[in-house]
């Protein structure tokens, strides 16, 4: 979405301030203007919401991406497919196709998700940034949600991950200010044994919010575990 009409926007973000009242503030940090910059998670309320949207491309069941792997993420027994970046936003609106775009961490040697079994049905949490001015007034928003397939096995072994992506939903800006943002995969590990591997995946997500003057950048880190649980930090 473009730069929204300052009534409209002032009227989006009061609607926004009520939501907000049920979610869970993650953390928060100052921005290079002396701002502040908020991450929320949705409340499951709030992701149904999102979930029900007829709109919402959501993450295929297990896709593919043949030819896509990305040989500069490996952990020796398992790799990442996919790019080893990939925009969300950019210059305030959403690029991301949720169809390609996407990661999987696979046993080596092995390109196509399709080629696991016992795969979780896809798994969302939704998150929100929202961004202050120094004078407490909002000036930019994002929110989007986190996908992804857990648990898949190889011959009846391990717990892979597929499908791992962020789908961006709603983009607001006042005018005179710019939002990119993206989302780079950082690593993959073993967090078991050879011979039963719990796979994991270190991914970074970057927004970036100024105007011509001044920018600031949030970096966050996401982990996700073959066994679905997934965290979030801050990064300094």
């Amino acid at each position: 979405m473009k730069h929204l009409n300052p009534k409209l926007f002032i009227l989006s973000f009061f609607a926004m301030s009520l939501s907000v009242q049920a979610m869970d503030l993650q953390f928060s940090q100052a921005t290079a203007e002396g701002g502040t910059v908020k991450v929320f998670k949705m409340s499951e309320f709030e992701l149904r919401l999102h979930l029900k949207d007829e709109n919402l491309n959501a993450s295929p069941e297990i896709g593919d991406i043949p030819g896509a792997v990305s040989t500069a993420i490996t952990a020796g027994q398992v790799w990442v497919i996919g790019k080893k970046i990939y925009d969300i936003v950019k210059e305030n609106e959403a690029v991301l196709n949720v169809n390609t775009d996407h990661w999987s961490v696979l046993p080596e040697g092995v390109e196509l998700a399709s080629k696991l079994e016992g795969w979780s049905k896809p798994e969302y949490s939704g998150w929100v940034v929202n961004y202050e001015n120094l004078f407490g007034m909002n000036v930019a928003r994002v929110s989007f949600l986190t996908a992804y397939n857990y648990g898949g096995s190889f011959e009846g072994r391990g717990k892979y991950l597929a499908n791992v992506t962020i789908i961006p939903r709603d983009v607001h800006t006042l005018w005179g200010y710019t939002m990119d943002m993206d989302a780079e995969a950082f690593g993959a590990v073993n967090e078991a044994t050879r011979e039963d591997p719990v796979v994991g995946l270190s991914y970074h997500v970057r927004v970036r919010v100024g105007t011509i003057m001044k920018k600031s950048v949030l970096d966050f880190q996401y982990y996700l575990s073959g066994n679905g649980e997934l965290q979030v930090v801050p990064v300094d």
